[in-house]
């Protein structure tokens, strides 16, 4: 089976299962920090300030002392913000993309790993469908999660590429995606150990 055709199968199965699953979340209701760091944050509703998102971590928060430096974060909440304002349906449908996204990553390193497209969908539903995942999709402020993950993986995939000799493209799509997973979320700095990983197995 050609690889394009592969792809859209893979695409097709996972898009269709989360709609089917998550198609009750995209009217939750605002929970938790999403009061602080969306509804009653005044600096994401312009798109004026984004670049200050980058150097200013007070603006994560419209409480003061609860400060982090998340500008990509930020910078997706004030897309949300600028496109539908606080409509609910808007924050989730991005979340869900975002996990949508992490789980054709998923494929497409289990595709470059292990070769067998089957063999990377069952692995790309097995992440997209674990109960542990549920809440970037259901809890909108988990999105910082989901989009930090969603880089790691994106680097993840091109270092792989990268050493499999895909060219240095991949080299550089490699670092610019673990620039973007460190500016969502800190966590991200973990990936060398993945790719300490990679190279000793």
């Amino acid at each position: 089976m050609p690889l394009y055709r592969q792809a859209s199968i893979a695409w097709g199965v996972l898009s269709v299962v989360l709609a089917v699953v998550y198609q009750a979340s995209f009217t939750n209701g605002f929970h938790y920090d999403d009061f602080h760091s969306i509804v009653e944050n005044p600096h994401i509703r312009s798109l004026e300030r984004l670049p200050d998102f980058f150097v200013d971590p007070s603006l994560f928060s419209g409480m003061p002392g609860r400060g982090m430096y998340r500008p990509m974060l930020l910078l997706t909440y004030a897309l949300n913000y600028a496109i539908g304002g606080y409509g609910l349906v808007g924050y989730h449908v991005v979340n869900w993309l975002l996990h949508l996204g992490c789980a054709l990553w998923v494929y497409a390193l289990g595709r470059r790993l292990h070769g067998q497209w089957s063999a990377a969908l069952l692995g790309a539903l097995f992440f997209a469908l674990h109960p542990l995942a549920n809440e970037t999709v259901n809890y909108i402020s988990s999105r910082s999660e989901s989009l930090a993950a969603f880089f790691y993986l994106a680097s993840l995939f091109g270092y792989v590429c990268w050493r499999q000799g895909a060219g240095r493209l991949f080299w550089l799509l490699s670092l610019a995606a673990f620039a973007c997973g460190l500016l969502s979320k800190s966590v991200t700095i973990v990936l060398p150990v993945a790719l300490w990983v990679y190279e000793r197995w």
